[in-house]
């Protein structure tokens, strides 16, 4: 018998598991993460847009289902760092993507945004979806991303604005929303530029994929 649709449960109980996949139930959230942020993670790959032999970084990556796009594209030279802090997304990375992290392509981590464990400028690019409406104290969070970004790098930042999702049942419960214009609001306010924002609708027009590429500006 197939698991019922996250939708049949309690809004708060949804609204945690998305915050943080945990227990019994992560499994079944992960898998459906995977089909509904499909789009918006191709968006946000697309404008990254990965090249051989970079650094990249994915902060809350689930159960690390698209990641061979960026282990693809960065090639056998580079590195992909996964960082999610459910310990059950991690281990769901480490098994589905084995021999690229014996061999040290992929790098997972348990950890938090707010706290990033990498070093001043270390990454290229960094990319995370859906992860938006969670963060705690977004300057402390845009800063840890510009701390870890190489001057020039890029950070995307896919997510639903306000207007798509508010009415949903579980996004009365922790979650933070924004409109376009703030999160570019705020991402200018810690210095970053705006390079490409794409949103693109379901068909049904129910909900909306936005990807939001900025970059660290080049020293000097």
């Amino acid at each position: 018998m197939s698991n019922p649709p996250l939708h049949a449960f309690d809004p708060a109980l949804v609204a945690a598991q998305l915050r943080k996949p945990s227990g019994e139930s992560a499994n079944q959230v992960a898998a459906q993460m995977n089909i509904s942020n499909r789009l918006l993670t191709e968006i946000s790959y697309r404008l990254l847009a990965a090249r051989a032999q970079e650094i990249l970084l994915e902060v809350g990556p689930g159960n690390g289902a698209f990641l061979n796009d960026l282990l693809s594209a960065v090639g056998p030279h580079g590195r992909v760092h996964a960082l999610d802090y459910s310990t059950e997304m991690i281990a769901e990375i480490c098994q589905r993507h084995s021999e690229a992290c014996a061999t040290g392509c992929l790098q997972v981590q348990e950890g938090q945004l707010q706290a990033l464990p990498y070093a001043d400028q270390s990454m290229d690019g960094i990319c995370t979806v859906n992860t938006l409406y969670f963060w705690d104290s977004p300057p402390t969070c845009l800063a840890e991303l510009w701390r870890v970004l190489k001057p020039g790098g890029r950070l995307v930042i896919g997510f639903r604005s306000r207007q798509a999702v508010q009415n949903l049942p579980f996004t009365q419960y922790g979650f933070q929303l924004y409109s376009p214009a703030e999160v570019i609001s705020l991402s200018e306010a810690h210095g970053f530029e705006i390079m490409a924002l794409e949103r693109v609708w379901h068909q049904d027009r129910s909900l909306d994929n936005i990807g939001l590429k900025l970059q660290k500006p080049l020293e000097g």
